[in-house]
């Protein structure tokens, strides 16, 4: 009774009857991404084409999870210090040649080019922020065999983490779950993931969308996605394309951990591109484990990327408004005497839309 309660389920069904009471019959999804919450079925923006991996919706939503949403000019952020709409952020991951961390970068040592345009950096500094955190667990039938290396490694990750980071727990099959809210309570976490049962099918890119949705909540500007799962999506309405959409809508980092090794050969290529994908849109990364004893391990890899990650901003030398997709480059150029460094970013960003007018004139 206590598990059913703390569970919000969002069927599909739900879903679709949520759209038509809300829409007056239109038939229609509006674009707004509301936020999940239980006994709701929150809507996602309208997905691309199935097979399109670059965005086809150049607009953005009227209130998409992620930094990029349009704010007030100098609104504080979570943390109280000023924030503008438009800086841009980027968390950057820097390794050398060994695949360890590279501390002592500053702005020189860094180039971002927008839409073919250097941009002048106001700040780089590699630093611990604390983050808004998704945990977001493949909970289908096949998981079941694999589910207490799956709980075991999502523990550690927390652990290892920042611990002011801000966690929230969902899970998946083809339904999507949100079985805590964000907490950065380690003991409330970890008998939440003992209550996830395995069933079902799996409805990864539907999970991620819901997911991004939930992550918008959160309070800090560093927003984090891990995603464990170990197959293909074969029960989600949304399509590859509009995951990828929704991902570099939300400006979130997603790391995914495909647990693959024992997975049809056919099966694991295809989801281990369409993980692959999705991360590196983000400037996340995908895990590919080669057996589910070494999930804890790179749990605690991942946790500790993010912890580890330069953040640079600047103010865009386009400021026009209307929203729109922008890609960026991110290259680093290293310290004297040192060999060639490795940069992992997000590929592009949105920019800010007009303010809307809601005085209803």
């Amino acid at each position: 009774m206590i598990q059913a309660i703390r569970r919000a389920r969002f069927s599909l069904t739900s879903f679709l009857l949520t759209l038509v009471l809300t829409l007056g019959g239109l038939g229609a999804i509006g674009g707004v991404a509301a936020v999940a919450q239980p006994g709701h079925a929150p809507q996602l923006n309208p997905p691309p084409s199935a097979d399109t991996e670059a965005p086809q919706d150049t607009t953005r939503s009227s209130s998409p999870p992620g930094e990029q949403a349009p704010q007030a000019q100098n609104a504080p952020s979570a943390n109280g210090t000023p924030r503008d709409a438009r800086l841009v952020r980027l968390y950057v991951t820097v390794l050398d040649h060994d695949g360890q961390v590279v501390p002592d970068l500053g702005p020189q040592n860094f180039r971002v080019v927008e839409e073919r345009v250097e941009q002048k950096l106001s700040f780089a500094k590699l630093e611990d922020a604390p983050a808004s955190v998704g945990l977001v667990i493949d909970a289908s039938g096949s998981m079941r065999d694999k589910f207490k290396w799956v709980a075991a490694g999502a523990l550690t990750f927390v652990k290892a983490g920042n611990p002011k980071n801000q966690v929230f727990v969902a899970d998946f099959n083809d339904h999507f779950y949100i079985d805590q809210d964000f907490t950065s309570d380690v003991d409330s976490i970890e008998r939440t993931l003992q209550t996830i049962n395995s069933t079902g099918s799996t409805a990864l890119y539907d999970a991620l969308g819901y997911s991004l949705i939930q992550l918008g909540k959160g309070a800090s500007d560093k927003k984090v996605l891990l995603v464990i799962t170990d197959g293909m999506d074969d029960a989600s309405r949304l399509q590859l394309g509009g995951a990828i959409h929704e991902a570099r809508l939300s400006g979130a980092l997603i790391y995914a951990i495909g647990l693959l090794s024992d997975t049809d050969k056919i099966e694991a290529k295809r989801a281990r591109k369409a993980l692959e994908e999705i991360s590196e849109a983000s400037g996340g990364l995908a895990y590919f484990p080669k057996s589910l004893a070494d999930t804890d391990a790179i749990c605690a890899q991942a946790a500790r990327d993010i912890r580890n990650l330069y953040t640079l901003g600047y103010y865009p030398t386009n400021m026009a408004l209307g929203g729109g997709y922008r890609s960026v480059e991110v290259k680093v150029i290293p310290p004297p005497g040192r060999r060639k460094l490795s940069v992992r970013a997000r590929s592009g960003y949105y920019g800010p839309e007009e303010p809307s007018d809601s005085g209803g004139n």
